[in-house]
């Protein structure tokens, strides 16, 4: 019986891009002249689309005294569901915080290495790194939001959106800390 190996060329991670450090009609992309999606936000409520069809891949809504919620026009008949439920807090079992997200594709966790970096996982393979997210880039990076391996490509969306929504819960959270910190001067 003869055997054959198979050697497959992974392709390199990909990066994304903001065109600016602020997520208010942002543009996220791969290569500079060609956008992939457009993002549309406030602090109440955030839109991201496909830049290259123009439809609607995500709406987050963010209420003060309700859950958040995040609909997908094209999932769910565009029901709004509570973000609680879509990215789950979890305590991992080395003791950080993560996040389980729900998608079409399975669960896939978010892990919390630090206050600005998330690294996200299968369910099923703690050990590999599918994508890693910056939410506060540095001046050198080129406003770098996050890198995905190849592997993630399937549900990119999903993770877009999910960064999209954390990074603008961090920017809520900085923006309670500030003002609280501002009362407390005074």
């Amino acid at each position: 019986m003869e055997s054959t190996a198979t050697l497959v060329n992974i392709a390199p991670p990909t990066q994304y891009f903001f065109n600016s450090p602020e997520i208010k009609d942002a543009i996220l992309f791969a290569h500079h002249s060609q956008p992939l999606y457009f993002v549309n936000s406030d602090l109440k409520r955030m839109e991201i689309k496909e830049a290259s069809s123009g439809r609607v891949i995500a709406v987050w809504n963010h209420r003060e005294l309700l859950p958040d919620t995040v609909s997908f026009p094209h999932r769910n008949e565009g029901r709004p569901i509570n973000v609680q439920r879509w990215l789950r807090k979890i305590q991992l079992p080395d003791g950080c915080t993560g996040y389980i997200m729900d998608t079409e594709w399975g669960p896939y966790t978010w892990k919390v290495v630090g206050r600005y970096r998330y690294k996200l996982f299968t369910d099923s393979d703690a050990d590999r790194v599918l994508a890693t997210v910056s939410h506060k880039p540095k001046e050198s990076s080129n406003y770098r939001a996050l890198v995905l391996e190849s592997i993630a490509e399937p549900v990119r969306d999903d993770i877009v959106v999910a960064y999209l929504i954390q990074r603008q819960r961090l920017l809520l959270e900085d923006k309670a800390l500030n003002l609280s910190v501002g009362r407390e001067r005074w």
